[in-house]
This record gives structure tokens, sequence and C-alpha cells, in this order.
């Protein structure tokens, strides 16, 4: 018998291209390849059934039609120096002298996305990225990145737009290059998490199959510091007892290579704990703590997280 044709993952490709209208094509030589350790962005089409009856049990072929239509999902990436400033600001919506803001007047990075899922090649067109999470831990390791993408439309059987880039090489960063600090006190995170859900609009169909638009809601930052439960952690706790904001900071240092995220100036006021902490997680040997915790803003011109990115 003939060998099955079994996909390979090295035979699995992503590559983004960044583009400045919807419904236009990236720049020349604008798409960029990642290696992506899960990828599962889709096309959606919407089955329609018409309820009528016609003196039948079954239904009529002619009472289903496809209905809206649009691209969806997310991929996950690990964040190198070589790469995470083109990721993050997809991710975080602009680039601003080389470090990604979530800038409020200015609308979401459209990009495009091609995936090469074995010989069967698709295009997601007109993306934004609805949610992404940074996220690290002691047992994991990588410095990953997982965003969530939404799409006008994903276009089959299409071929791999050319381009010069090639693919990251730089050092994964790793759990242990990370450096936390919380009102200032250095603590030991077992795992650290930032979210930013952009609330991304994309029902707007209006008389067309495909999407054609993307707007932001209201933007949410969340995340989740894991740690032992020692006096420090017991002193960050506080603030949540007196309902106090508080500021935080995580350094990862990759040999010359430096990436910060935090909350906005000032950094006493850009976090508060959530009202389900504190979570204690045992059994293990140790009591751990998971402080669960969003970013909020006190002035017009603060942001909630701030990201900042040294070569």
């Amino acid at each position: 018998m003939p060998e099955l044709g079994v996909a390979a993952d090295y035979e699995h490709r992503i590559r983004i291209g960044k583009k400045t209208d919807w419904d236009t094509d990236p720049a020349a030589n604008a798409y960029q390849p990642y290696a992506v350790n899960a990828d599962s962005l889709i096309r959606e089409i919407e089955e329609r059934e018409a309820q009528v009856m016609h003196g039948q049990i079954s239904m009529r072929d002619e009472d289903r039609r496809q209905g809206k239509k649009g691209a969806s999902g997310s991929f996950t990436a690990y964040l190198r120096p070589d790469n995470w400033s083109k990721l993050l600001e997809l991710a975080f919506g602009k680039l601003n002298g080389g470090n990604p803001v979530l800038d409020q007047p200015t609308e979401l990075q459209l990009f495009n996305v091609e995936i090469d899922k074995v010989g069967d090649i698709y295009r997601a067109v007109n993306c934004r990225s609805s949610r992404f999470t940074v996220r690290s831990a002691q047992d994991d390791g990588h410095l990953t990145l997982q965003q969530e993408v939404l799409g006008q439309d994903m276009i089959d059987n299409v071929n791999l737009t050319a381009t010069s880039a090639t693919l990251p090489v730089a050092p994964i960063v790793q759990h242990y290059e990370s450096a936390l600090a919380i009102n200032g006190t250095v603590v030991e995170p077992i795992s650290f998490e930032i979210s930013v859900d952009h609330v991304l609009d994309g029902n707007i169909y209006r008389n067309s199959q495909t999407r054609r638009a993307m707007k932001r809601g209201r933007r949410r930052v969340t995340g989740t510091f894991e740690l032992d439960n020692n006096a420090t952690t017991k002193a960050i706790l506080a603030t949540w007892h007196n309902n106090q904001p508080f500021g935080w900071q995580i350094v990862y240092t990759n040999g010359s290579d430096v990436l910060t995220f935090q909350s906005h100036t000032p950094a006493s006021a850009g976090a508060r704990l959530l009202g389900d902490v504190p979570d204690f997680q045992a059994g293990n040997g140790t009591n751990n703590v998971r402080l669960p915790f969003k970013g909020v803003s006190t002035n017009a011109g603060d942001d909630e997280l701030l990201c900042t990115i040294a070569t």
C-alpha cells in the first residue's frame, strides 16, 4: 500500500502582512514569516435554514443558504528580540517610536494572514487583533504571545505572496529572565499573565456577506500574578483590603534586549486587584496565591498598560 498522505508540523507556515487601508494589499515584501506553535485560524460560514412547511418531514435543499462569512481564530508565537516589536505592534495597535502603545484615538492595525496548511493555502484578509495574552511561567518557561484575530473573510486556494523576509532566529526568552516589581517591591513570580481585550465589534455586515468594518469597544486590561504566600504578598494584598490602587512592572532581559510591561504612569495608580482574591492554591508542598488584577486609569491621557522595547 502507498504511504498515507499525513501532514507534518514542518510543512505548516504562517505569514502576516501589515497594511494601511481596508481592502488594499500589503506593500512589497511586507509579509513576515513566524514560527508558531499553535494556529486555529478558520473560515466561518453561517448555515441558514428557512423554517417553512412543504408538507414533508425533511428540509429541502432550496431552503438553506450560506449566511455571513468571516475569519476568526488565534495563533500562539514565542516572543523574541527580532520579532516582538512586529508582533506586539499588531496586538497593541500602534507603534510609536519603537514602542507599542494602546492609543485611544487610533484604530487598530490592519493586516492579512497567509497560512500554508500543508499545500492548502489560505489568506485571511482585513484582520485586526481582537484580544491578546502575554504569558510566562516557571514550568512552561518560554515567553509567549497568544493573539486572537478577527478578519473580513478567508480566501482559499491562493498563492503565498512573494517576500524577502526570513524567520526570526534570536534566542527564545525564558521566564527566569524576568524581573517583577509590585509597588516597587521585587517579587519572584511563579507565573505572570497580562491580557488586553479590545472588545472588537465584528458584527458589522450591513447588506454584505462579509464584514464591512471592525471597531473597538471599551478596552479591558486584565492579568494575573501567581506568587508565593509570604509577608511580601500579604503587603500587596493590603491594597485590595484597603481598596487602593497599585503599580507593577515586569522586565524581560535577553542579552542587550529588554522588553518591559508596566502599569501606566503614575505607577502607583495603574491597577487594582479584583474582588476574587486571594485565591490560594495548595497541595504541592507550597501554598501559592493567584492575584488577578485589572488595569485602570485616573486621567484622560493615561493608558492602562505600557510596553517599551530597548535593543
